[in-house]
């Protein structure tokens, strides 16, 4: 058993599903880790769900790296179900991936759940307005996100209106 590896990255590796679901049980049980960073690989939806079970039952892991790694609406959803349990994920990055509305919509509820992510990262998705929308509607209930990345997401005025209203009524971002 380790207990002195804080950060661990396989970025840029050959890493599918299967190596997620074994990293996934790793973190169960590790005590040590505080960050992971997975970016570009070939996660997809079930190595996120995989890794979000992890999640759940991990209390150490802060940062979780998972951009461009093919993750769609069903990963996003199993991860803001890990969001909802996590009591110290403060960093998550699901950028470049194939996030569209339904799976911000997701994560916009697992945001209302959770108390303890500061920066959230879904730069280069396909959330475009309505799952804009659903973001900014939880803006209004969430009081630890200071950090939210949009970028590149086919967002439009009626997005921006939304994600407006919702910062009106938000103290930290």
């Amino acid at each position: 058993e380790n207990s002195t590896l804080t950060s661990l990255s396989l970025a840029t590796s050959i890493i599918f599903s299967d190596g997620a679901d074994a990293l996934a049980k790793g973190l169960k049980e590790n005590s040590s880790l505080t960050s992971l960073n997975l970016r570009s690989n070939y996660i997809r939806n079930d190595g996120a769900e995989a890794l979000a079970k992890g999640l759940k039952e991990n209390a150490t892991l802060t940062s979780l790296e998972l951009s461009n790694n093919q993750i769609g609406d069903v990963g996003a959803d199993a991860l803001a179900k890990g969001l909802k349990e996590s009591s110290t994920l403060t960093s998550l990055d699901l950028s470049w991936n194939r996030i569209r509305s339904e799976g911000a919509d997701a994560l916009a509820k697992g945001l209302k759940e959770n108390s303890t992510l500061t920066s959230l990262n879904l730069c280069g998705s396909q959330i475009g307005d309505v799952g804009a929308d659903a973001l900014a509607e939880r803006l209004k209930e969430n009081s630890t996100l200071t950090s939210l990345d949009l970028g590149l997401n086919q967002i439009g005025d009626v997005g921006a209106d939304a994600l407006a209203k919702g910062l009106k009524e938000n103290s930290t971002l």
